[in-house]
């Protein structure tokens, strides 16, 4: 039997896909169980999604995991899913690591300080891996995310380090929990529902949406294949514009990292690249690209010690070590998506 697997063209590949991952409690209640059943069968729908993810070649997979909203769930469900958290994580991080997975969390904080704490490890564990980069939205709000970003750039306008007539699409983008990685060209919801739930919504402006009437613990590889494969003509189109999207990531990585460890020369090359984009040109991205490539190299390489977790590294106590990771893998994300598309150059 064919696989939708065997009709999908590279060239039409999607570097990021996100997803909504509903029906675990239909689908609990379907099979005559509580809801926590539901949650436990999911988990194994997003072993198989991040393995096929990974199998492709996908950049990218984000999964709205546990939303700001989902703390209004009965305690017992939200316990329950806490634990199965804890749990999952321990049992999969060295498979992650193994297959050269690399884990990255965005929402709040809002979590229990165990539970974040192992997030965190495991963050630094895949922190180098160069693999799917797999990101997971837990305790998360959009209107939070966006509510913060206006938050940063309005204290930065106090302070003088932004002037308000500068503002832009970009500068917005870049105070964003996903400043790291291109917005999705697919987002996947499953379960029949037909709406966003407060999740990734200025990212997917421009996304190709698509529902499924599968429940999340039914949804498995063939089903991930079967979304990008109907939705592979549109997003070639956005594919296409590839130059341009990871030239804008490559703005908002510098603008996020410059921002975090207050480096001039970052910033200097933020505002150049931002003025070529101003100017609309592309032959002079295009020629700057390699030499780009070597120089944000040489940023991470420098950054890439002051995450070290030795005692007696005295710049360490200039910043909180999560900011300077934070900054190290902004670069090497843009590194990365400007590999990409420069490979076969």
């Amino acid at each position: 039997m064919s696989s939708y697997k065997d009709q999908i063209v590279k060239e039409k590949l999607p570097q990021h896909v996100a997803v909504i991952m509903d029906g675990n409690g239909r689908w609990a209640k379907k099979h005559g169980s509580v809801r926590l059943f539901g949650h436990q069968n999911g988990i194994k729908s997003v072993q198989e999604i991040t393995e096929a993810a990974g199998q492709l070649g996908i950049k990218y997979l984000t999964l709205c995991t546990f939303s700001v909203e989902n703390w209004n769930r009965p305690k017992l469900e939200v316990d329950g899913l806490m634990k199965l958290l804890s749990s999952t994580l321990a049992e999969q991080i060295q498979k992650l690591h193994a297959n050269n997975v690399r884990l990255k969390v965005i929402g709040n904080g809002a979590l229990p300080s165990a539970i974040k704490n192992k997030f965190a490890e495991c963050e630094q564990l895949t922190a180098n891996n160069t693999g799917l980069t797999l990101v997971l939205a837990l305790s998360y709000s959009s209107r939070w995310e966006i509510t913060e970003a206006m938050r940063n750039i309005a204290q930065e306008v106090k302070e003088g380090k932004i002037d308000p007539a500068t503002i832009t699409d970009d500068t917005i983008a870049s105070h964003l929990a996903t400043s790291f990685m291109p917005d999705p060209e697919l987002l996947i919801r499953t379960s029949g529902e037909y709406r966003i739930s407060n999740y990734l919504l200025w990212q997917i402006a421009y996304s190709e949406l698509y529902f499924t009437d599968t429940l999340w613990p039914d949804f498995n590889k063939e089903e991930f294949y079967k979304a990008i494969d109907k939705n592979a003509d549109k997003i070639e189109e956005f594919v296409a514009e590839g130059d341009w999207r990871n030239y804008t990531i490559l703005v908002h990585a510098l603008k996020s990292s410059a921002r975090l460890i207050g480096a001039e020369k970052l910033s200097d090359d933020a505002k150049y690249l931002e003025k070529c984009g101003d100017d609309e040109n592309e032959t002079e991205i295009t020629e700057k690209t390699p030499a780009l490539l070597e120089l944000y190299r040489s940023y991470k390489g420098h950054l890439a010690p002051l995450c070290a977790e030795s005692e007696d590294d005295s710049n360490k106590a200039e910043m909180p070590l999560d900011q300077y990771n934070e900054a190290v893998g902004n670069i090497g994300e843009c590194v990365q998506a400007f590999d990409y598309d420069t490979a076969d150059q």
